[in-house]
């Protein structure tokens, strides 16, 4: 947030020109909001309202602590959520701390994200009868086309049911928000689109170098992304041994940043496919000129995703893409242009995308260029404009 807007708030504050309300951000696991929803924030602050964020803090994502959190105003309320719906005893142990949560919070906007969050969240507002407005962001359902058949008969009718205790449901692809505006939400609610999170464009620290690489540079591939089985790093490690052993000679690395539960199984498939001279797990990295200013294109093999962060930020510094062919990238990549999209577990459709960017670098930073321009239209400026306007939607109708 500005500083002048701050200055303006607690002016207003002080002449009693405007009362201070309190929202409530809800997710299940603690990083979520210093990495996809500090600009909510921000907002939400502008509009005098006190955040409080009510998460698992004892399982950090996205980062190694909670400290990014630091000095940022926000108020933290423990919740031990899980990411599993299977976990019953657990989700009941959460539900009645976060129930607790929202009764004595006298909250005036509950913003919940994340499955398990935005489930636990809507149940205990509706129960706890209060006069929140309760908004549910969508960063992907769990049912789209070509999802396993078990995904929409436990997802769909979940969702579908839970948007009645939803006043505002925001979708962030359109494939999403086309069954969105089907459900049946609160009386006067509303489904909306808007398109992610908000990438930085252009990206402030850019560096030229992914324009003219210095001498002797290898062509280079980053992925990034949590080390889960939702990212499919196994796709690319296999598109990596499919490139060195039937092309002999190609010299490129492939850097996959991240962290997470598979770490042990992706160490030891670099190490029996004899990459470790060219594939390597980078770990997690927060900062971009790091993640992509070196580098000469993004490898995204993901099997589900919303719309991707990592993908746009890639795409702000030029980088063509090399993705799977699923909802969310195929809204971003247009094949050809930007780059290419390959089916989620075809290891020699990525590979041979590999090798035709490695043998014509220039075709890599025109597609790269492409990007460069088609992501503008998510840029931070244009989604935070847009969640500004739905906050203050709220607000009205409170």
């Amino acid at each position: 947030m500005a500083k002048h807007a701050l200055e303006e708030t607690v002016l207003l504050l002080r002449c009693g020109l405007i009362q201070m309300k309190k929202a409530l951000i809800v997710t299940t696991v603690s990083g979520f909001v210093p990495q996809f929803e500090m600009n909510n924030v921000r907002i939400l602050q502008k509009l005098g309202y006190t955040v409080h964020y009510a998460s698992n803090f004892k399982t950090p994502v996205y980062g190694e602590d909670n400290r990014r959190l630091d000095g940022s105003g926000i108020v933290r309320h423990q919740v031990d959520f899980v990411r599993s719906p299977f976990r019953i005893r657990e989700n009941l142990r959460a539900y009645g701390q976060l129930k607790r949560v929202i009764e004595q919070g006298d909250y005036d906007v509950i913003h919940c994200h994340t499955p398990m969050g935005g489930a636990l969240a809507r149940l205990a507002a509706h129960r706890s009868g209060v006069r929140a407005k309760v908004i549910y962001t969508a960063h992907g359902f769990h049912f789209y086309q070509g999802a396993p058949i078990w995904n929409w008969l436990i997802y769909y009718p979940v969702e579908r049911w839970l948007a009645r205790y939803t006043d505002l449901l925001i979708t962030i692809n359109r494939e999403d928000y086309r069954r969105a505006k089907e459900f049946r939400l609160n009386p006067g609610g509303r489904a909306v689109h808007v398109p992610g999170v908000g990438v930085p464009y252009p990206a402030e620290r850019r560096m030229d170098g992914n324009k003219g690489k210095e001498a002797g540079h290898i062509y280079t591939f980053v992925s990034v992304g949590e080390l889960s089985r939702r990212k499919n790093h196994q796709a690319g490690i296999r598109a990596a041994a499919y490139l060195k052993q039937f092309v002999p000679g190609v010299k490129f690395r492939y850097l996959i940043y991240g962290k997470g539960p598979k770490k042990a199984m992706l160490s030891d498939m670099i190490r029996t496919y004899g990459l470790e001279d060219c594939v390597w797990l980078a770990g997690y990295e927060p900062d971009p000129e790091i993640l992509y200013g070196n580098a000469d294109c993004i490898l995204f093999p993901s099997l589900q995703e919303g719309l991707p962060m990592a993908l746009m930020e890639a795409m702000t510094w030029g980088l063509p893409v090399i993705a799977s062919a699923i909802r969310g990238n195929d809204e971003l990549v247009v094949p050809e242009k930007g780059g290419y999209l390959v089916e989620k577990q075809d290891v020699r459709g990525y590979a041979l995308k590999m090798k035709n960017l490695i043998d014509r670098p220039d075709l890599g930073r025109q597609m790269g260029a492409w990007n460069e321009a088609l992501v503008s239209a998510y840029s931070q400026t244009k989604v935070m404009k847009k969640m500004e306007s739905y906050y203050r939607w709220i607000q009205r109708s409170q």
